[in-house]
């Protein structure tokens, strides 16, 4: 989801980006975000400068690797639904 977000978006914060209610009710916003950054694929500029402190005002966005991800994810999930509708059409 955060992925998906960031490559539509840009960047921002939680807030700004609606991850917070997206993510919420899991519970695992946190550990997502520090997973993916972890990889490589996200990046944070916050004050608090450890991603152990939560920073509400930490501005979150894709890496040149994440958008690289983003972008082929979103390539594959497009050739996916191509295959798709040719399967219905062509049974």
């Amino acid at each position: 989801m955060a992925l998906v977000t960031l490559s539509n978006h840009g960047e921002g914060t939680i807030e700004q980006l609606g991850l917070d209610q997206a993510c919420h009710e899991r519970g695992r916003l946190g550990e997502d975000l520090g997973w993916l950054a972890a990889v490589g694929l996200v990046r944070r500029d916050s004050s608090a400068g450890s991603w152990d402190i939560s920073d509400p005002g930490a501005v979150y966005r894709l890496s040149t690797l994440g958008a690289t991800v983003a972008a082929s994810l979103a390539a594959l999930a497009q050739a996916c639904g191509a295959t798709a509708a040719h399967r219905r059409v062509n049974p």
